[in-house]
């Protein structure tokens, strides 16, 4: 049986970070740049403020992260948390570490009285949707809806 192990992710984490980032970019095809990856990645570690990121290890090889920015809602009467992105590689599904890494994230937000996680599912990917479903979270019966404003403003975010 392997080891599974999570635990918050610091800025000294970056260097093993990143090559599970771009993994993920590329499982889902999305657009990539690795500087500014690299530079918003740096400032969400260095800022609690904006979110938590969770890693985590099977056998003491990191095998997948949990990046969670944290919002205000009146709605949830307080902090509300957005998983944005839960990924494990593909050598290390089916060990239980994606189950592992969300019932850490669950508890852990739990304990600093964050009121609720929002997620979105890829329909395409019943795994993971067997994952949320079996961890307590359900549709909601609302769409996201996205649009994307000008690069100027995605700059902003890197400079603060």
């Amino acid at each position: 049986m392997s080891l599974i192990e999570c635990r918050s992710a610091q800025p000294g984490d970056l260097p093993a970070l990143l090559p599970l980032v771009r993994e993920f970019y590329t499982h889902f095809s999305f657009p990539w740049d690795e500087e500014r990856k690299r530079a918003l990645l740096a400032r969400f570690l260095d800022d609690s403020q904006l979110g938590r990121l969770w890693l985590v290890a099977v056998d003491g090889q990191i095998a997948g992260y949990a990046l969670l920015p944290l919002y205000f809602s009146v709605e949830f009467d307080g902090r509300v948390a957005l998983l944005d992105e839960l990924f494990v590689s593909a050598r290390y599904r089916g060990t239980g570490a994606g189950t592992r890494l969300l019932e850490e994230v669950i508890h852990a937000l739990g304990q600093e009285k964050i009121l609720g996680i929002r997620l979105e599912v890829d329909r395409r990917h019943p795994g993971a949707t067997a994952l949320y479903t079996r961890l307590g979270f359900q549709p909601d019966d609302r769409e996201t809806w996205t649009r994307r404003l000008e690069p100027a403003g995605v700059e902003s975010a890197l400079n603060g």
